[in-house]
């Protein structure tokens, strides 16, 4: 099989404003029956045998805003929803979370969390 594509948002990724950050490159590449990946150009032909795959990851948008302003328990719904990691809130946008075993949902930690305007009182975060 031959496949032939385009990804854009490889050599200028978004830009963030207002303190927002970068949106990560995307980025094209083919994985060998080995396991091994090599990257491909951003627009390329290539042709693929059988157990080989091509992937792709696509950039984001670039952020809006300072991470460490967005409140706490929005960033604590992006990652009950999936959208961010509970690692990524702690690295970008400095909130660390917990757990709730009993609900199932994750809330702000205020006992690790970085000191901001958010409220003092834990909050489920749906």
């Amino acid at each position: 099989m031959t496949l032939v594509y385009s990804a854009d948002g490889t050599t200028f990724p978004p830009r963030g404003v207002l303190g927002g950050g970068d949106a990560k490159a995307s980025r094209s590449a083919k994985r060998g029956t080995d396991g091994k990946l090599v990257d491909l150009p951003a627009f390329h032909e290539e042709a693929c045998s059988a157990g080989e795959r091509i992937e792709f990851v696509a950039c984001g948008g670039g952020g809006y805003g300072e991470p460490t302003k967005r409140d706490a328990r929005r960033v604590a719904a992006s990652v009950g929803r999936g959208w961010l990691s509970s690692e990524a809130a702690r690295e970008s946008y400095k909130v660390a979370l917990m757990l709730d075993a009993d609900q199932g949902v994750w809330v702000v930690d205020y006992s690790r969390h970085r000191p901001a305007s958010d409220s003092k009182h834990q909050k489920n975060c749906f």
